[in-house]
């Protein structure tokens, strides 16, 4: 059977990484303090920790922190079967300055099926063509909704500061703590998309 070959731009950190999970434990164990994913109501994580933190918050971003981030629960098994049914996957991230080869080195370690080639790093991620953007960031998703339109297919984990573009969302579901919900989610959509009927394993010849 022939199935479309969709082109799907996934973002890394809170997507395929567990970016908090780590960044959060640096500050809490520093800062003596108990922030979790469900206390940041908005992309600006800075005002929710301790005043005197505030400006150095965004320091926890080295490159041995990217390298050392765990991969997010459905993520790897959802590419892998992307890939193997031939869809184009493409990583588009974001880097601080000085992190871009740790997140290439993650990338190939976490997902050894992915080339360099397939990992773009890029803040104007709506300058990027898809069929569909999976991203955390309200700025991005945004931005992304006003280039490309209602064309555009866009899925995100539910995120508590990502709420306010549910509505620019195609999916928005699952969880910090359960985000194998919305991979499934994802990967049911990507399967109407394709034409492939969900409970089919794609052609691997």
């Amino acid at each position: 059977m022939n199935y479309k070959k969709l082109t799907i731009l996934v973002d890394m950190d809170s997507i395929v990484a567990n970016l908090q999970e780590k960044w959060f434990a640096a500050y809490n164990e520093e800062w003596d303090d108990n922030l979790t994913p469900d206390d940041v109501l908005s992309w600006s994580t800075h005002l929710y920790v301790k005043p005197e933190c505030r400006k150095k918050l965004y320091g926890y971003f080295t490159p041995e922190l990217f390298r050392s981030l765990n991969p997010i629960d459905g993520a790897v098994k959802t590419i892998r079967k992307w890939k193997v049914a031939g869809h184009e996957v493409v990583f588009v991230t974001a880097t601080p300055w000085g992190c871009a080869d740790s997140k290439y080195e993650w990338a190939r370690e976490h997902f050894p099926f992915l080339t360099n080639h397939e990992v773009i790093m890029a803040h104007k991620k709506y300058l990027i063509s898809g069929d569909i953007l999976i991203d955390d960031s309200p700025g991005n998703i945004t931005a992304y909704r006003a280039r490309h339109g209602k064309s555009a297919k866009i899925f995100t984990i539910a995120y508590p500061y990502n709420k306010e573009v549910e509505h620019l969302c195609d999916i928005r579901t699952g969880s910090w703590d359960n985000p194998v919900v919305a991979w499934e989610a994802f990967d049911k959509v990507v399967g109407d998309l394709s034409g492939r009927v969900s409970n089919e394993q794609p052609e691997t010849d």
